[in-house]
């Protein structure tokens, strides 16, 4: 008797084949899923694994609107206060209570039972989940791939609606240029236990900052530092100024007045913004500051790079 071996499956223009016996099986419908196409191991069209994660993305839903409180519905009056809009995006700012979520996942429902043998009383999620191996080997029927796009904005919906969702903050980080949020729940969506955590971190990069002041004490140093980190930055006006705070923005803009008259420019532009902003060189601008710092006028000088 030929002892068992476990396949390795290799890729083939009708699925996957293993590269020690017979056995074939075909791609996971859900190829972008688990680091890209993937072989499903048994003759259906989705692998349990993924059949396993949209059961999952269903129940997340459910256990995330079980932390709605009704208080949430007036945000003033919520220990939960946040900005649902948003948090939940231009394409669902419908999506504001716990039904409206529900009546999204009923709508699924409702469209699954006329295409199928309909439902026999369980809940709504119980039925889509009895019906994902339907859906996933009759795609274009059952719209799987639109579904499960549909049921993870749902998911994201219920934990904004919950309050479980991080609050945004207006700056980008500085050192990798992602979203910079401050959690209210941990790494399992439950809700932290004094409702917003005083850690700021980058989605992007996964720094963090012990609280808010020590984020802001790190972008000032970031911003003072520009100058001698990268020259070669190009900045806006407003930039500028933001850079160099104690030169009053009427500054740069008589520099480039007169600047322009000049035969040999010092600050020529070097681009422009997607909306038609001139940019120029940070280190042109430095030069500027310098000389300003070292004129001796009356009046706050600009602070030194």
């Amino acid at each position: 008797m030929t002892p068992r071996h476990t396949c390795e499956w290799t890729p083939t223009p009708d699925g996957f084949a293993c590269t020690e016996c017979d056995a074939t099986t075909p791609q996971c419908i859900n190829e972008k899923a688990r680091g890209g196409p993937h072989p499903t191991r048994t003759s259906n069209l989705i692998c349990d694994p993924c059949l396993q994660v949209e059961t999952w993305v269903l129940d997340d839903i459910a256990a995330a609107l079980e932390w709605w409180d009704p208080r949430d519905a007036y945000r003033r009056k919520s220990p939960m206060a946040f900005d649902l809009t948003r948090a939940t995006g231009t394409s669902h700012n419908r999506l504001r209570t716990p039904d409206d979520v529900r009546a999204e996942l009923i709508r699924w429902a409702t469209i699954w039972a006329a295409l199928t043998d309909g439902s026999n009383g369980e809940t709504t999620t119980k039925f889509l989940t009895s019906r994902h191996l339907w859906a996933a080997h009759n795609p274009d029927t059952s719209r799987w791939h639109e579904y499960r796009s549909e049921v993870r904005k749902l998911r994201h919906a219920a934990r904004a609606i919950a309050g479980l969702t991080p609050d945004r903050h207006p700056e980008a980080c500085m050192h990798c240029g992602g979203r910079i949020v401050q959690d209210r729940s941990d790494h399992e969506w439950q809700p932290l236990e004094h409702g917003l955590a005083d850690t700021i971190r980058c989605t992007g990069c996964a720094l963090t900052w012990n609280d808010r002041a020590a984020f802001q004490r790190n972008v000032r140093h970031h911003i003072w530092a520009l100058p001698h980190d990268h020259p070669d930055e190009l900045v806006t006006v407003d930039q500028a100024a933001a850079i160099y705070p104690d030169v009053p923005r009427g500054t740069f803009r008589r520099w480039l007045h007169y600047d322009r008259k000049q035969e040999l420019r010092e600050l020529p532009e070097r681009d422009w913004t997607a909306r038609g902003e001139p940019l120029y060189r940070l280190a042109d601008f430095h030069v500027k500051v310098l000389e300003r710092t070292r004129e001796g006028r009356r009046g706050k000088p600009a602070r030194p790079a």
